[in-house]
């Protein structure tokens, strides 16, 4: 439905700006040649929404919320105006009884036959409009709760996903916080410690933190060696050359500098299957270091 700017982000905002983007697609169709042969009506649309993916955040289920709650509305408005079209002299009775009902509201809410007449026509075709259409949900209410309990929920039911990136983030830390307390649990020696010099001379007492080892700690390394995110630091661009000589292509290295969700785990796959490409690295840059600290 493409990118559009809305004045704000609350959850009505973006319904409304839904509804509006939908009916333009159809007012479009519409009025194009192919409109001539097939009529777009928005609300056969929107009954077809049965679910809604987004992001856990409090304004998307609210949107969620008010667009199955428009999504029934349609499928009730378009099973009331079939009702009425098809002018089964059986219904003539209730349609009548609902007209009757929806328009005392109306009549009421706009307070009483007088004030009806001091109302525009614009306003009045406004009003009829909501009328019909009030009528319609009513109708196709009634027609609803007549069907079987089957079909009556596969009509109603409306589904909320919540996307999985926030699920993969959890999984990783919780995996990686599990799998560095699984060493000391067994008695085992743990991976490691990736601590630069600085940082083991500064240590007097000899411990190491569970962030200076594992993992994450090896993707966070070797992220900041071949794909730092200041380009003034790091050894991408040598990199690069160093992966069109030996294998052929560039490879491109998951952004662990930054707050990703998945990219430790893709990191970790790339160094699994790259090993060897890493290690030869490594030992290029230690060669060249030398070379350039004995010059």
């Amino acid at each position: 439905m493409g990118i559009t700017p809305d004045l704000d982000h609350t959850a009505l905002t973006q319904v409304e700006g839904f509804k509006r983007t939908l009916q333009q697609f159809c007012d479009n169709s519409n009025v194009g040649p192919f409109g001539a042969e097939h009529f777009f009506d928005p609300r056969k649309i929107w009954k077809k929404m049965t679910g809604y993916l987004s992001d856990h955040a409090p304004d998307q289920k609210k949107v969620f919320q008010e667009l199955a709650g428009y999504s029934l509305e349609c499928d009730l408005e378009l099973r009331g105006e079939g009702v009425i079209l098809q002018q089964d002299p059986e219904m003539e009775a209730e349609i009548e009884q609902v007209l009757d009902e929806k328009g005392e509201e109306m009549f009421r809410e706009v307070g009483g036959a007088a004030r009806w007449k001091e109302l525009s026509e614009e306003e009045h075709l406004r009003l009829g409009r909501k009328l019909i259409r009030d009528a319609e949900i009513c109708l196709g209410e009634r027609v609803l709760e007549r069907l079987p309990d089957e079909q009556k929920r596969e009509v109603t039911a409306r589904y909320w996903s919540g996307c999985g990136m926030h699920k993969d983030l959890n999984a990783v830390k919780e995996g990686a916080d599990r799998m560095s307390k699984w060493w000391e649990e067994a008695g085992k020696e743990p991976p490691v410690a990736l601590i630069n010099k600085f940082k083991a001379e500064a240590r007097s007492d000899g411990k190491v933190c569970q962030s200076d080892r594992g993992g994450v700690k090896l993707t966070n390394l070797v992220g900041a060696l071949v794909r730092h995110k200041d380009p003034g630091s790091g050894q991408q661009d040598r990199f690069r050359t160093f992966c069109r000589n030996a294998i052929g292509v560039e490879v491109c290295f998951p952004d662990t500098s930054n707050t990703r969700y998945q990219c430790h785990a893709y990191a970790a796959a790339e160094i699994l299957c790259h090993r060897k490409l890493y290690l030869d690295f490594l030992e290029f840059v230690a060669i060249t270091k030398k070379m350039a600290e004995a010059s």
